[in-house]
């Protein structure tokens, strides 16, 4: 049997395999992490670090998309991109984020901890473009912060779709984010840097919006809790802290992050809103294998948001 039609009855049989939707994590065939999710096509997909590169540390060169589109049977698309075929300028890649905008995906990936890149694709899946053949972000104009990672990529609801880039990450035990707008082409960048108030932010910075409301959630030093903000006025400034949203993650009474690194995405599915995010629920023996979970998040009337379980 080829390795091709292998891996197809593969990602077929994975696919029906029945899951009930609280069942985390989502997927328990491989390890992955900092999953950015997005829709596309009325089916959410997630980008995520491919923990498979990672051997006693955090190597990874490479990311992998899964989807569902019922939050119970979920397909492993592979590895999508990876540095030595898609980006050879690259010395690898932490966590990536993407979006679906003027009818292509956009990927933005951190180049270590050094600046970030830009890749086009027609679909989720790939295959990914690299259409400036070197970072869109770096060096210490863009980068004055201790590490240069993590980016997220946030388009506005407005009439012109308006883009945002944030990234960043590290110590000292202050505001550690960078923001800036996206021209229309969204592989270039147009005015000049912010710096929302993120007290003691660490990595992992994420942008959604509800209800004319832009929210920024991110995990802080030391606890590794993720933490969230909200501006009514721009999607890159104005914040104001409002509190924990996701405790660094326990399950029955037992620490299943280690106090060790968070991330995670929020976003919209059907009328309903979810947060992905990983754990280390299955790797009790490493810090760098990780699992990818799925839970609710709830809104209070006046916008704030409910701590996730």
């Amino acid at each position: 049997m080829s390795s091709r039609l292998s891996k197809l009855l593969f990602l077929v049989g994975l696919s029906i395999v029945p899951r009930i939707q609280a069942d985390n994590p989502v997927i328990t065939h491989r390890q992955l992490a900092d999953p950015n999710a997005f829709v596309f096509n009325n089916r959410i997909y997630a980008m995520c670090s491919n923990d498979d590169d990672n051997n006693g540390g955090y190597d990874m060169k490479s990311a992998v998309v899964i989807s569902t589109s019922d939050l119970v049977n979920w397909t492993d698309h592979g590895d999508v991109f990876r540095t030595t075929r898609d980006a050879k300028w690259a010395a690898g890649s932490y966590a990536p984020t993407a979006v679906a905008a003027k009818g292509k995906v956009y990927m933005y990936f951190p180049n270590i901890a050094s600046g970030v890149g830009v890749l086009v694709a027609d679909k989720p899946e790939g295959p990914y473009k690299d259409p400036l053949g070197k970072a869109l972000v770096s060096g210490s104009t863009y980068c004055p912060m201790a590490w240069c990672f993590d980016p997220v990529i946030f388009v506005d609801n407005d009439a012109a779709g308006s883009a945002y880039l944030m990234w960043g990450g590290g110590t000292p035990y202050g505001s550690n984010f960078r923001g800036i707008a996206l021209n229309a082409d969204m592989i270039s960048v147009k005015g000049s840097l912010t710096t929302p108030n993120t007290p003691n932010s660490f990595e992992g910075p994420f942008i959604h919006k509800y209800k004319g409301n832009y929210y920024l959630h991110y995990p802080v030093n030391p606890s590794s809790n993720i933490e969230y903000a909200m501006s009514s006025t721009s999607p890159i400034s104005g914040y104001t802290r409002k509190g924990v949203l996701l405790p660094n993650p326990t399950l029955n009474g037992r620490n299943i992050n280690g106090n060790n690194n968070s991330h995670e995405s929020v976003f919209e599915y059907k009328g309903s809103w979810y947060m992905m995010y990983h754990d280390r629920r299955l790797s009790t023996s490493s810090t760098y294998k990780r699992d990818v979970s799925i839970d609710k998040v709830e809104y209070n009337t006046d916008g704030t948001m409910k701590q996730v379980v």
